[in-house]
């Protein structure tokens, strides 16, 4: 937790850079807190300061670049970007249901922005799912919880894997 924090609280002038890095432990962290108990004070606590770091303007900025990047992942899931979108769909989601604490966030326009960034993404995802590539069960993260549908969502869950490749592979094709 105190890593998150440090991260969110660091003098990089790259507000992406700062809230990327410590969506990147936000996986370790769920895991971490599914499998030992961490006094509900002490969570509560992270929970809030957290969340006051995340709708600073700098931070804000930067959750807005970390939604923009899994929203272009996702316009790209046809192609090689369905499995990044949903990796970071699903920090987003694991955000949004255990780490942040949305009444402690000075801004209405943060919440109401965030739900129509995640309803964008979502919409995106259902739409490319018709010729995404089929994520590998091996390839889905252990810390993702089942309720996560985006990770089963391809229609072609029997696409060749000759199919699956040259589709994950179109940028290195594109040019041969």
């Amino acid at each position: 937790m105190n890593a998150i924090i440090e991260k969110l609280e660091s003098k990089n002038p790259r507000e992406g850079a700062r809230v990327k890095s410590s969506f990147s432990l936000l996986p370790s962290l769920f895991l971490h807190l599914s499998s030992s108990e961490v006094p509900a004070g002490e969570l509560y606590e992270f929970r809030v300061k957290f969340t006051q770091l995340i709708s600073d303007s700098s931070n804000f900025m930067g959750l807005y670049h970390y939604l923009g990047d899994c929203s272009d992942y996702a316009e790209l899931g046809r192609l090689n970007g369905y499995e990044p979108a949903c990796l970071m769909r699903s920090v987003l989601q694991i955000f949004n249901d255990e780490f942040v604490v949305w009444d402690e966030v000075r801004r209405a326009e943060i919440r109401g922005g965030f739900a129509e960034e995640i309803a964008d993404i979502d919409q995106t995802l259902r739409e490319v799912s018709d010729e995404a590539p089929p994520v590998r069960e091996d390839d889905i993260p252990k810390w993702v919880p089942e309720s996560h549908w985006w990770w089963h969502a391809p229609q072609q869950q029997d696409m060749s894997e000759d199919e699956r490749k040259s589709r994950l592979e179109y940028d290195h094709w594109d040019g041969v």
